[in-house]
């Protein structure tokens, strides 16, 4: 995320990456949506590391850049949470199914796993897409499971998560170990760098030793990432998705929820096993 060129001018010398641009533009409907993006963000921003001789990029917090374009942080005013921004298509299962699952009927049974849609956002500038506001999570591998208990904890949630979703006829079709997530909140209280998971809020870098899931009582889990994934089929064709699955095809129909079974079980042995 910390290297790149836009034009002549690299991020060095202030200048915001190709992939972030397009968030200056949201700025303001974000804004009035209750949504505060960084001050990197901002229209106008000014890097300060060019303000004064001697300064460096990387002793501020707006040095830090990102480079997914459809995936953007922000602060939510209304509480002061941290929140993820995902700009999607407004077709995209992602939307469809991600409601379906944060519906007041089945957000809150403690089986559902699936990652909550908190918001919707419609931006009538842009009317064939959406931002989806998204809770503030943190890579399964940082920290790693550091016991037999811990990697067991993590086996059970995604299984019942897996369950939960095929008793409602949803097959996720990518639930490969990096479209599963957990909220690391409990992990690290004071928080972390939604862009620099190593580094504080603040852009400062995290020390000391890696927090224990087992000491703060365990964290939970999240499938994330809907974009391929369907409702109601049992069969389908694609090719799509993380994990090199035998079955797939573009032309001989498959079971997807045979294949949510597979790719969770190469799941668990690239993450628990070969790691």
């Amino acid at each position: 995320m910390e290297s790149g060129r836009t034009g002549k001018k690299t991020i060095e010398d202030g200048q915001l990456l190709e992939a972030e641009t397009p968030w200056v533009g949201r700025y303001e409907f974000l804004k009035r949506s209750g949504y505060l993006l960084r001050p990197r963000y901002r229209p106008g921003w000014v890097a300060p590391w060019k303000e004064k001789p001697g300064l460096h990029r990387k002793d501020f917090e707006e040095g830090i850049s990102n480079s997914r374009p459809s995936l953007m942080d922000a602060q939510r005013l209304s509480d002061g949470q941290t929140v993820y921004l995902k700009h999607t298509s407004n077709d995209s299962p992602e939307v469809s199914i991600g409601q379906y699952f944060s519906s007041e009927q089945l957000r809150n049974d403690p089986r559902n796993h699936c990652l909550p849609v908190l918001d919707v956002l419609k931006n009538e500038d842009d009317p064939e897409h959406v931002i989806l506001v998204i809770p503030w999570l943190r890579r399964i591998d940082s920290p790693e499971p550091a016991s037999i208990r811990e990697c067991v904890d993590f086996i059970q949630q995604t299984l019942e998560g897996l369950v939960f979703m095929h008793e409602h006829k949803v097959a996720h079709r990518d639930c490969a170990w990096g479209n599963i997530m957990m909220d690391g909140r409990r992990l690290y209280p004071l928080g972390w760098h939604p862009q620099q998971w190593e580094f504080y809020p603040n852009g400062k870098a995290m020390t000391g030793s890696d927090p224990s899931r087992t000491a703060v009582g365990g964290v939970r889990y999240y499938f994330i990432d809907f974009g391929i994934s369907t409702k109601d089929e049992d069969e389908v064709l694609g090719i799509n998705g993380q994990e090199l699955s035998p079955e797939l095809s573009d032309t001989v129909p498959y079971n997807p929820y045979k294949l949510d079974v597979y790719i969770l079980g190469m799941a668990y042995q690239h993450f628990l096993i070969e790691d």
